[in-house]
């Protein structure tokens, strides 16, 4: 019998086994701090007594699970013992819903909000936020050999430098909040200035009445001699019309362009805010025929993870046109209606001393200050999934130990964009590439989560791949890394091999990730129809087995500094796993060791020249340092 049963006010409860993890009355606000679990709990959830005709639905965060809709007994509804939490952490919120039995989606009402404080299991608190550190650092090592040509004089790879560029880790929809708190927060200062804005002097010259008084322009004098006017005769005494130097107050100067400058500054990021999460939208739309497929009787891809996004995307785009609609009103201000824009350099006095001025002046400098890098994830709100961070690490630690390698970085097809002269977001998204050039004129094209379609669709899209089982839900695995040939005679580069590498989230390899990577040995060459998929890793932040940080799952098959040991003349497929994980210990933005050894022995058994020297650099420093 349920604990609650015979209460009159239905209760949301969750359970861990047998132990109850907290009890909250549906239709109200929790108290008190959120209750601890941990990601791996096996939870369960209950309503009890039940409403009569009611059924009611969970949501974890922006994701309904496989079983969103609970089971209704005669006097409750339970929700089986699952793994809700996994690959969350911090402040997870779970949503209660219900409706009339049968009744439309439409018809879907909150009813209650329950936050529960996720700690990871799988990697610690300290690994997740080197992780984090490495993303900020490794994008701003890309962008330097890049995209700035402005910080070309800076040396490459110094820590300090990169160091030096600010690069909070937020999305989208945080950074929207951020500009919102920083628009309420200039608001008040610039009220205060338009109330009583520092005035100038300026001299004009004007014709008009001149009494004898008041001070002629330099060529007054002139003026009236040209015209016949005298006026020292008694006929002048009343006035005569000359030109005269009349001093105005203005409020055109230095200060008021800085402050239009930034204002500008703002509205500018705003409005790609906008426009990323309306472009996001738009690709959320265009892939669900993709994604749209129940299998089980389950919730698709679409309804499961995409249809809340585009709830929060919409949310975001509403919050750029309020915080644009403020922007406006401030620029209409009297004082910043005919100014021009002044970039900033010093802090001028009026700057330094005069109180409404300087609060606006530190908040435009925190401002900048945090934010002349900025890596957009993802537009949810809440915290990214740790399986998406994890993704995008891998992604970031494969590119960055081509370049440690000595690949020379040559495309970065929409990885960075530009906003201002030392202004650029980041932002990984389905089909980043990232395109980098050895000595012997081979080309690594590097792809974070591809679709790989069938050849038609591929052809049809200029795609170098394409999936061989026709009609099948289109393939999109974390990172493929493509190898090019060197062009000849004019020619474009052939597509020699191609290299997947899935990032699994877990602290286990079990059979269904080998299985479940399996199938992309199928994913072919589109102009010739060959197999081009030659190996097929599955990277995680296990612990390395016996010290190998690189192991094949046939253990025939031997790991070493030249890669695996079979020739690619064999023409192999090979499956192999790869222990990467964030060290909290190194400093941010250092390539993995793991990450380093992998990509040393990918180049070096596919003959690359880069890997032959850094083994020749090694012997050197070795005996160096013996």
């Amino acid at each position: 019998m349920s604990k609650h049963e015979n209460d009159d006010v239905p209760m949301f409860a969750v359970y861990h086994h047998d132990d109850c993890v907290v009890t909250v009355p549906l239709d109200s606000v929790m108290a008190g701090a959120a209750p601890a679990c941990q990601e791996m709990d096996r939870l369960t959830f209950e309503v009890s007594p039940k409403e009569p005709e009611l059924e009611y639905r969970i949501q974890i965060g922006d994701v309904a699970p496989a079983t969103a809709i609970g089971k209704a007994y005669r006097r409750h509804v339970e929700w089986p013992g699952e793994r809700y939490l996994e690959s969350a952490r911090g402040l997870v919120d779970i949503k209660l819903f219900s409706r009339v039995e049968h009744a439309p989606a439409a018809a879907w009402q909150l009813r209650l909000t329950l936050l529960l404080a996720v700690s990871a299991s799988k990697v610690t608190e300290a690994v997740f936020a080197a992780m984090v550190g490495d993303l900020a650092s490794l994008s701003s090592g890309l962008l330097f050999d890049l995209a700035s040509k402005s910080f070309a004089g800076i040396a490459k790879g110094k820590p300090q430098s990169r160091a030096a560029v600010k690069l909070p880790p937020q999305s989208a929809q945080l950074e929207l909040r951020v500009l919102e708190a920083l628009v309420q927060e200039v608001s008040c200062s610039l009220l205060e200035i338009s109330r009583q804005p520092e005035v100038f002097l300026r001299s004009e010259r004007r014709v008009a009445t001149w009494t004898g008084s008041e001070r002629l322009t330099n060529d007054g004098l002139s003026w009236f001699v040209a015209r016949g006017i005298d006026p020292r005769r008694p006929s002048t005494e009343g006035g005569i019309v000359g030109p005269r130097l009349r001093i105005i107050a203005h409020t055109q100067c230095v200060e008021h362009g800085v402050i239009r400058w930034f204002l500008d500054l703002i509205r500018e990021r705003t409005k790609d805010c906008a426009g990323h999460a309306s472009a996001e939208r738009q690709r959320i739309v265009a892939d669900k025929p993709y994604r749209n497929h129940r299998f089980g009787g389950e919730a698709s891809l679409y309804e499961a993870f995409d249809q809340p996004k585009l709830d929060k995307l919409n949310e975001a785009i509403a919050r750029a046109q309020r915080i644009d609609r403020a922007l406006r009103g401030m620029l209409e201000l009297p004082f910043l209606r005919q100014q021009r824009a002044i970039a900033p350099r010093e802090p001028t006095p009026i700057f330094r001393y005069v109180l409404n001025y300087h609060r606006f002046w530190r908040s435009m400098r925190e401002y900048l200050q945090r934010s002349t890098l900025l890596l957009e994830h993802s537009v949810d709100e809440r915290s990214k999934p740790t399986w998406r961070m994890y993704e995008q690490w891998v992604f970031l630690q494969i590119a960055a130990a081509c370049e440690d390698i000595g690949l020379r970085p040559s495309s970065h097809d929409s990885l960075f964009r530009r906003l201002g002269s030392q202004l650029f977001t980041v932002d990984l998204r389905r089909d980043t590439q990232l395109g980098f050039t050895a000595a012997d004129g081979r080309r690594v094209l590097l792809r974070y989560e591809p679709w790989i379609v069938s050849r038609e669709l591929a052809r049809r899209s200029g795609d170098s791949l394409f999936q061989g089982r026709e009609g099948e839900v289109p393939w999109s695995p974390d990172v493929i890394m493509e190898i090019f040939d060197p062009p000849v005679q004019g020619k474009p580069p052939q597509l020699a091999h191609a290299i997947v590498i899935d990032a699994k989230y877990t602290s286990r390899i079990e059979t269904h990730h080998w299985e479940g990577t399996s199938k992309y040995q199928m994913i072919r060459d589109t102009e010739s129809g060959a197999q081009i998929v030659r190996q097929v890793w599955v990277a995680s932040p296990v612990k390395p087995e016996r010290g190998a940080v690189v192991r094949f799952r046939d253990p025939s098959v031997t790991w070493s500094l030249d890669g695996a040991d079979r020739p690619v003349g064999t023409l192999e497929f090979l499956q192999g796993a790869v222990a990467m994980a964030a060290d909290p210990q190194s400093p941010r933005g250092t390539v993995c060791p793991a990450a380093r050894e992998f990509i040393t022995g990918l180049l070096a058994w596919l003959h690359f020249p880069e890997a032959q020297r850094r083994f020749q650099n090694d012997e050197l420093q070795i005996e160096a340092a013996a």
